[in-house]
């Protein structure tokens, strides 16, 4: 069920604002244009800010994934079915290749090349034309030579969450990031984590699930801006609902 309040707006860096689109080795990788969930090429990026405004410059790479290994990884992202008990969210984009300079989540410290693979894949999602949500979402995809590589790798990102408050949030009482809830699946777990830190006028919020299937690495964000809390109805939990979902499809990635 989709939200039925007006969250305060404020003003965030336009995703991929002058950002050209370019053939990056990406050969045999993408799908049609009209699909709901089409992938677009892997965008270099030339400098600007992260989504928070910190400046971090994340090196462009190439995605090594092969035609086949696109498939697979694009097959086990979040599509807007997915996101249908929390909102009729639109996809903004899907990429096989590293983002550039461009945050995920709030707590990112590095980019989702620095987990160590190459083979991922990134759709993100905005809010439906006309809606007045301030909304960032997006499911990740990444794809080890083993388990234990996927696991080091969760673990890298859950350092990042646990870490957060004291890298970009040193002496901010209100900020915090805390383990929610633990999901799992047949084959696969992970654990959901909540973020939250005060902006002008209201607060922000984001669910972050990372968890592991099998070789397969899988990250879920969720995030918004506003007064009140969106998700009240039961079963629309952004964390659970999307982290729930990735771990089930991980096994496309494998």
């Amino acid at each position: 069920m989709a939200p039925t309040h007006r969250p305060f707006r404020v003003s965030i860096a336009v995703l991929l604002a002058g950002a050209a689109l370019v053939l990056a080795g990406c050969g045999g990788d993408g799908v049609s244009a009209l699909s709901p969930d089409a992938t677009v090429p892997h965008a270099a990026l030339s400098g600007g800010q992260g989504r928070d405004g910190s400046g971090i410059q994340y090196s462009n790479h190439k995605n090594s994934a092969g035609p086949g290994d696109a498939g697979r990884l694009e097959s086990a992202l979040l599509t807007r079915a997915d996101l249908k008990p929390l909102a009729d969210f639109r996809v903004e984009g899907t990429y096989l290749g590293e983002r550039g300079e461009d945050r995920l989540f709030t707590c990112q410290d590095g980019p989702v090349q620095a987990l160590g693979s190459s083979r991922f894949a990134i759709r993100e999602f905005g809010v439906p034309d006309g809606e007045d949500y301030d909304f960032t979402v997006a499911s990740v995809v990444v794809r080890f030579d083993d388990a234990g590589a996927a696991r080091r790798a969760a673990s890298r990102v859950e350092g990042w969450l646990t870490t957060c408050q004291r890298r970009m949030f040193p002496g901010d009482e209100s900020a915090g990031t805390q383990r929610r809830q633990t999901v799992s699946v047949a084959g696969g777990a992970g654990t959901v984590w909540t973020h939250h830190h005060t902006v002008p006028g209201a607060g922000r919020h984001e669910y972050l699930g990372v968890g592991a299937h099998g070789s397969v690495l899988v990250l879920t964000a969720c995030g918004f801006t506003s007064q009140d809390y969106p998700f009240r109805d039961p079963g629309t939990d952004p964390g659970g609902v999307m982290l729930r979902a990735a771990l089930e499809k991980a096994a496309e990635a494998a």
